[in-house]
Formats: structure tokens, C-alpha cells, sequence
């Protein structure tokens, strides 16, 4: 793993990104002038950074950020408290296709979806029996608020 670059304000990070063009960016929610959900945004609208693997690291344990997080289809939802082992997972998860998340979003996430998965006749979405549609955590995280079954504020 190299760092290709560093940024600690919006603007300055979607240039950094631009050029060299990173496999794996490592994205803070709070940035002056221009926060991380933004600028991932940006990455993701533009065909010449769309295929980053963005991994949101921060301290902000909102539900309204890992939402909107994986809306923008991060592939990873880490608190900085959760160390760099799990950073280093992370990243290598990114790199591999997979996503992975900080323990504590995880397990209020599945502790709302428990007993809801699978109850399809019921909600109507799709059941998360499917084999290939969801391949973890933070993937049924993000199933789970597409289909309806999980809003960000049933978390507080």
C-alpha cells in the first residue's frame, strides 16, 4: 500500500484525488469547505474517479452519515476509535470488492434488520435469502434502508 497524497479540506482532496488516481480513498465526513459525503459525491459523479473505493473514516457515530454514506455506495464505514488493523482490513476489503464497517455500526444495524430479514411477504422487498445479493454487513445495511426496512433515526 502507498499513500499517493493527503488533503484536509474538500476542495483540495478532490484534486488530490484526480491526479494520481487512487484505488483506495480514505474519506473524513467533517472537512472544511467542503465535507466528505460531498466530495465523494463528486468522485462518484465523475467517469474518471467513479471507480474509487471510498472508505469513510471518522469519529461521527451518526446514523444520518452512514446512511448517506452508503448511498453513495462506500465501501466502508469506520470509526476512528476502531483502529488500524481494522483500517487496514478495510482497505484491503475495498480493494478485493468487499465492504466492511466499524463493529458497533454493524451491530445496530442488525439488531433493527433482525427481525425483519426475510419477511418479504410482509414488506414486500426483496428477502435477503437470495444468495449473491448482499455479501455482508454493510452490504445489508444498505439492502435494508433501499428496501424500507431501515431508516437512520430507528437507530438513536
Amino acid at each position: 500500500m502507498h499513500v499517493v497524497g493527503e488533503a484536509t479540506t474538500g476542495p483540495p482532496a478532490l484534486q488530490t484525488v484526480r491526479h494520481p488516481i487512487p484505488d483506495v480513498v480514505l474519506m473524513d465526513i467533517r472537512m472544511p469547505e467542503l465535507d466528505g459525503l460531498e466530495v465523494t459525491r463528486q468522485l462518484m459523479d465523475d467517469p474518471r474517479t467513479s471507480h474509487c473505493k471510498v472508505i469513510v473514516v471518522t469519529t461521527f457515530d451518526l446514523d444520518e452519515y452512514v446512511s448517506a454514506a452508503l448511498a453513495l455506495r462506500v465501501c466502508g464505514f469506520l470509526l476512528k476509535r476502531s483502529g488500524p488493523a481494522l483500517l487496514t482490513e478495510a482497505v484491503r476489503a475495498a480493494v478485493n470488492g468487499d465492504m466492511l464497517a466499524s463493529p458497533q455500526i454493524t451491530v445496530r444495524v442488525l439488531r433493527h434488520a433482525h427481525g425483519t430479514l426475510g419477511r418479504d411477504s410482509e414488506t414486500g422487498a426483496p428477502g435477503l435469502s437470495t444468495r449473491g445479493k448482499v455479501r455482508n454487513r454493510v452490504g445489508i445495511a444498505a439492502w435494508a434502508w433501499e428496501h424500507g426496512i431501515a431508516q437512520p433515526s430507528e437507530y438513536n
